[in-house]
């Protein structure tokens, strides 16, 4: 910005001066200019709003990371939760197959009737189911985890346990 200062003062000299009916009367006036350069005033606005935006998008980029970081996490969650889910149901399953086994056993020698062997039987095909669910669980939380990490089927995560 520039500021000018100026004076200028004015009378009427010589012949003219003189006379009677040609009087001029002195004359003073102050000037002044102010300016501000408008292209300086639109290229820091323009900077500053640049800056803006900027900013606007660091903090955008932020967020969209910070979503995807916590999708994934969530993701790998699920899956590690589903995975210890499965492997204690095939435990379990197991062990239900063990007891019936051992329940037929029992009624081969005469220590058990029919009736526990057929609650054993229940007892294992109901292991068996939870197992089938919590293999269901997990296979659905796998692919979620591959969804998130933008994998195809096949691509860089294992296939089950």
């Amino acid at each position: 910005p520039a500021l000018d200062l100026g004076m200028v003062a004015s009378q009427d000299v010589g012949e003219l001066a003189g006379a009677k009916d040609d009087r001029s009367p002195f004359v003073l006036q102050a000037l002044f200019k102010f300016s501000l350069p408008v292209q300086l005033s639109r290229a820091r606005g323009k900077i500053l709003e640049l800056e803006a935006k900027l900013a606007k998008l660091a903090r955008e980029s932020s967020y969209a990371k910070d979503v995807v970081r916590s999708e994934v996490q969530d993701a790998a969650s699920a899956l590690v939760q589903a995975y210890r889910r499965l492997g204690l149901a095939r435990q379990n399953a197991e062990l239900a197959l063990q007891l019936e086994d051992a329940e037929r056993i029992s009624l081969d020698e005469g220590q058990s009737d029919l009736f526990r062997v057929n609650l054993r039987e229940q007892q294992t095909a109901a292991a068996q189911a939870s197992e089938g669910d919590s293999q269901r669980e997990y296979f659905t939380a796998l692919a979620d985890y591959r969804a998130v990490l933008g994998l195809a089927y096949d691509e860089g995560v294992p296939s089950g346990p």
